[in-house]
């Protein structure tokens, strides 16, 4: 007892699994690919990760050497002048350090970094100016003493030498 409609039972059946294994395959192939995304977009995110961390790691860095040039530009005209030369070396060398740390490293705001630094050695140049100018306002006093002694001087060798005219006309009357 066969059905007689077997063959169009082994279409439809077969058409059925057709559809199936399509949409099977379909909703396998959405679940692959919505998976692979989030990957792809972690790892993404990682990398950016690691460059903040990178930038991060820099910043604290820079910020510590330009802490210590700092506080040596903040003592410098406080010190006695023999060693300002000596401190100065040292700041020069702390923003050439800073620049060097610039220059090796692959940051992504190189030029506020750079400007920080132009603007640290503009500082250094305006102290050194400053202790000149102050060297200069303690030469100027000296000198403006030393040129009051000498009209002092100047003024007892007038009423000497008008002493002595005087003595010299009393004597010659004489």
């Amino acid at each position: 007892m066969e059905p007689k409609n077997k063959a169009e039972r082994k279409k439809t059946f077969y058409s059925f699994l057709l559809l199936f294994f399509l949409s099977t395959a379909i909703i396998v192939l959405l679940a692959f690919s919505s998976t692979r995304v989030p990957v792809k977009v972690n790892s993404l995110l990682q990398k950016q990760v690691e460059v903040s961390d990178h930038e991060r790691e820099f910043s604290i860095n820079f910020l510590s050497q330009m802490t210590s040039v700092v506080s040596l530009l903040d003592t410098i005209n406080a010190t006695a002048s023999n060693n300002a030369d000596l401190i100065d070396g040292q700041i020069s060398m702390g923003v050439q350090k800073l620049t060097i740390l610039i220059d090796m490293d692959s940051v992504q705001n190189k030029e506020l970094y750079r400007s920080v630094v132009l603007n640290l050695s503009d500082l250094q140049r305006a102290k050194k100016q400053l202790r000149k100018s102050t060297e200069g306002d303690g030469d100027i006093n000296s000198l403006k003493r030393d040129n009051e002694n000498l009209e002092n001087k100047l003024q007892d060798c007038k009423d000497k030498n008008d002493l002595l005219t005087i003595q010299l006309v009393q004597a010659s009357k004489h």
